[in-house]
């Protein structure tokens, strides 16, 4: 679990300097996990409360805890993620949150702030499923490695160059 420390350090780096609540801030290190860091952080709006939308390296987190209110936190993992987008309205943007048929506004953003978060985090996702294929191709060529070296073994037991005991012995090796 990352501290109050780390979250604080976090959101200095981000790029851009917005005066966030700290009822809002004190929430983050119990929702983060240890390897997760803070991408962008904006004030704004969700279901009438007030509130920050924090993206993570991998999900978007929405916490809002008023004085009488209580906490609220919703949680959207990228990978549940159909689309992110930003519209300009009236008084400033909107970021909207498009997940499992579900539409979610994050409304009374600053305009100059919201784009950038949305390619952000955009950035953030391309990343992740570079990531995701890049650990499938991995795991099949080790798994395809492993299959291959066993229908070897066995290939060497059925020629009687290796015993029962001894194809047993290096099959263990194999998959250990």
């Amino acid at each position: 679990m990352a501290t109050l420390q780390d979250v604080l350090y976090q959101i200095e780096q981000v790029k851009y300097r917005i005066p966030l609540a700290d009822r809002h801030i004190q929430v983050l290190p119990s929702l983060l996990s240890i390897d997760e860091k803070i991408v962008r952080v904006l004030p704004g709006t969700f279901d009438k409360k007030d509130g920050i939308l924090v993206a993570t390296t991998s999900r978007l987190i929405f916490i809002s805890k008023g004085v009488f209110s209580g906490q609220t936190v919703d949680i959207t993992n990228y990978d549940k993620l159909d689309s992110l987008k930003f519209d300009k309205v009236w008084k400033g943007a909107k970021i909207i949150v498009y997940t499992d048929g579900k539409i979610k506004e994050i409304v009374q953003v600053e305009p100059k702030y919201a784009d950038d978060f949305v390619q952000q985090v955009a950035w953030v996702i391309a990343r992740y499923a570079e990531t995701m294929a890049t650990d499938e191709m991995i795991k099949g060529a080790i798994n395809n490695d492993v299959v291959s070296q066993l229908e070897k073994l066995a290939k060497l037991r059925d020629q009687g160059i290796l015993s029962e005991e001894e194809f047993n012995v290096q099959k263990r090796k194999v998959l250990n």
